[in-house]
């Protein structure tokens, strides 16, 4: 009887210890569930905070993930398989972005897999410059197979429409639109420097009878003139 006993305490003793074990893997799993959830509320989180669409693109399964926020600025699912036999992923990211990304991530490396380029997104029917940074995946095998890529899209217009202000100021006449001394000077200089033996023609031509023009009508009336025959020169040459 003593010797029963014993068998049994044992056994209870295993079982115990087994649904201790049972229950450490369980409160390991549901603990590596939660920090799954809590890293993707954070960075969720921080994309709203920074506005910043973030993505993860796979070859195969063709799969396209966005985070929540990019989806909900996007229109699109979260999840999206095929993306590029969706309409209305493919209205948002034209075609000749999509051979430029495309190229430029195919031509990374697994040392240098980084690509970063700025382009325009179409969303909702708005069109606006975006700043994109790539890091594409590439498999362990050898030689190694371009996988996919992971990245985020950063809306970048209203600086970059600024930018591109200051700098037409900085280079352009405020009155006629045309190039200034200045940047006229440096684009010559930078011309000749490309082709130190090309042949170049230089015009320079005088409006007369303009300071007679200023003095007898006004300067209103000379300011005019000079956005007449800036008009003129610009639609008589090429762009270039």
């Amino acid at each position: 009887a003593a010797g029963g006993e014993q068998r049994r305490s044992q056994r209870d003793i295993q079982n115990v210890a087994r649904e201790l074990h049972r229950h450490k893997e369980l409160t390991a799993s549901e603990r590596s569930l939660e920090l799954l959830e809590h890293e993707r509320m954070k960075y969720s989180f921080f994309a709203s905070l920074t506005k910043e669409i973030q993505f993860e693109y796979t070859i195969s399964p063709p799969a396209l993930v966005l985070n929540s926020w990019g989806s909900e600025k996007l229109d699109l699912p979260e999840a999206l398989l095929d993306p590029y036999q969706h309409p209305e992923a493919l209205s948002i990211i034209n075609k000749d972005v999509q051979s430029k990304l495309a190229d430029a991530l195919h031509s990374t490396t697994p040392g240098s897999p980084v690509v970063q380029f700025d382009c325009k997104l179409t969303i909702k029917g708005e069109e606006r410059w975006h700043h994109i940074v790539a890091r594409a995946s590439w498999s362990a095998e050898e030689p190694p197979r371009y996988t996919g890529c992971i990245g985020k899209a950063m809306d970048i217009h209203d600086s970059h429409m600024k930018l591109n202000a200051l700098e037409q100021l900085a280079s352009h006449d405020n009155l006629t639109g045309l190039l200034n001394h200045a940047y006229a000077k440096m684009r010559i200089i930078e011309r000749l420097t490309d082709r130190p033996d090309g042949k170049y023609a230089l015009v320079i031509f005088d409006l007369d009878h303009f300071k007679s023009a200023n003095d007898t009508y006004g300067h209103m009336f000379g300011d005019q003139v000079l956005k007449y025959t800036a008009g003129r020169l610009q639609t008589s040459i090429r762009t270039g």
